[in-house]
């Protein structure tokens, strides 16, 4: 919830303009304060546009893979998605973890989803381990993942080979 939120529902509401139908952004926040003041300071032409949804983060697990998310991401059909957060310190114990909001939507997706992942380096090693190198692509020039179009379908089922080559580097 910030800026690329607003972003975001300004380029739905100009793609609207254009013909297109009109999108919806679901924002999530883990911090009630942060989620307040940014609903306080949002444009107001843009919150039909906007479903601002307050969630604590957890700790959960994708197969070997322990990271954090959302407590409740609204299920509803998604077509893309921006994963900038939560914050990926386990409110458990402090580790550093990966970000699992996005594999959580996708394993529940038919509909082919895109998304883009900022500058999360632990996170795009697990997208690559469960996506794949084709599906999950890192762009460096960028420091972003581009993610897709990936369903339920793609969510690799993860084999020991799948980490031979990490297990040499270390």
């Amino acid at each position: 919830t910030g800026v690329s939120t607003v972003v975001l529902a300004y380029a739905l509401q100009d793609n609207a303009a254009e013909g297109a139908p009109l999108g919806r952004v679901t924002s999530m926040e883990e911090d009630l304060g942060w989620h307040h003041s940014a609903m306080a300071c949002f444009p107001p032409e843009l919150a039909h546009v906007v479903a601002f949804v307050h969630s604590p983060k957890v700790d959960g697990h994708y197969k070997i893979f322990r990271g954090v998310q959302y407590a409740s991401i609204p299920e509803r059909p998604y077509d893309y998605v921006f994963s900038d957060g939560p914050e990926r310190h386990s409110p458990v114990n402090g580790d550093k973890l990966f970000d699992l909001d996005l594999i959580q939507i996708v394993r529940r997706s038919a509909r082919p989803i895109r998304a883009v992942v900022d500058n999360h380096y632990l996170t795009f090693y697990v997208l690559q381990k469960v996506f794949g190198t084709e599906l999950a692509r890192y762009s460096p020039t960028r420091r972003l993942m581009l993610v897709g179009p990936v369903t339920r379908h793609d969510v690799r089922h993860l084999r020991k080979e799948n980490f031979v080559p990490d297990l040499r580097l270390i």
